[in-house]
Order: structure tokens, then sequence, then C-alpha cells
């Protein structure tokens, strides 16, 4: 059976890290496959979302963020990324922040084409968090999304922005751009996807 999604992420230098269903992170070598260390986040559940060689960072199912670190696992911040009532949909790193969709709830998941989709059913947001401290550089952006769906994987950087695709039952696309520097929401773009027309 395939991990789910977020159960393992590899980092610099051979690292593996491997998030359990009791809430714990856990770092191995993949060069010799032992065992560096495991750090319990005081959660059930876990998933992790990003690594690189100053930080490992893990979501929490209560919506917290948390870095440790690579080396021994100590934590080194912890965010709030998600409130009560919104779900982390994806994410992507760009110039030093970690942007995560976050969804408005509730959400149900259709079938799109041969796979699956998370329709979105209010307003979802982009956070943004600083990798180096947790902390949030602009007030999180409303991406509209009301009756459309998200798709996994859609969020993308395009130069200076970054692109939040989402397409409607009726065969458009609403893609709105973000500028990463500053968190300003420029004009949204509308595709007819039948015809590919703007």
């Amino acid at each position: 059976p395939a991990a789910p999604a977020g159960a393992a992420i590899v980092g610099p230098g051979g690292a593996l890290y491997v998030a359990s269903e009791r809430g714990e992170v856990s770092r191995y070598d993949l060069l010799t496959g032992h065992w560096v260390w495991s750090r319990g986040l005081d959660a059930s559940a876990a998933r992790l979302v990003h690594a690189d060689g100053d930080r490992v960072v893990a979501l929490r199912e209560d919506g917290m963020m948390i870095a440790l670190s690579p080396r021994d696992g100590e934590p080194l911040w912890t965010s709030r990324i998600a409130l009560r009532g919104e779900g982390f949909q994806d994410h992507i790193v760009a110039d030093g922040l970690l942007l995560a969709w976050i969804g408005a709830q509730p959400t149900r998941l259709i079938r799109q084409g041969g796979g699956w989709a998370v329709a979105q059913l209010g307003q979802s947001k982009i956070r943004a968090l600083e990798l180096a401290t947790g902390d949030g550089p602009w007030d999180p952006v409303t991406v509209p999304t009301p009756g459309g769906y998200f798709v996994p994987g859609a969020l993308a950087r395009a130069g200076p922005v970054i692109l939040c695709p989402v397409a409607s039952p009726q065969g458009m696309i609403r893609v709105s751009s973000i500028r990463i520097r500053d968190g300003v929401r420029k004009a949204d773009a509308i595709i007819r996807h039948q015809t590919g027309q703007w």
C-alpha cells in the first residue's frame, strides 16, 4: 500500500524524515539505514511538508506548523498556519517562505477526469510563513473559490508571483496571482477550459 501524503520526505545529505500516525517525526540516514532521532509533536497525527539543510517542517492536525533541527530534532519554531475549520490543501516554498493554500471548510471530494479534486464550498486563503523564523510576513490573502475546486499540486510559482488556479464545474478556471514579497493579489485571469480562451 502507498504511504499517506506527507508521511515521508527526503532532505539533503541522505536524510529520510518519517511522520508516524502517533504524531512523531523520525530521521533516518538513507546511506547507512540507521535511525538518527525521533521527536514527539504533542499531536495524534502529523504530516511533513518541507525539509532542507536547516530545518524539517511538519504540520500537526490542529493546524500548527513546527520546524525541527535536522541535526537533533530540537524544535526551532512553532506557528499556527490553519485555524479551526480550515484545511491545509497545498504549499510551495519560494524566496525563503512557505506559502500554504488553506481551504475553507466544508470541502468535498469530487471526481475530475481520471482522478479526484477537492471542492471548496467557501473562500480559501494563501498564508505565508518565513522558514527561518515561522513568522508571517504578510496577512493571509483570500483566493476566490466558491463552488470551484482546488486541484492538488496546482499551486505554482511564475517569477515574482504564485499562481492559484481554481476550476469550476462550468469549465472555467480562475487563476489568482499573488506577489510573493508582499502578498498583494494581482488581477485574476479567467480561462474558459473547453476553448482555451482568456
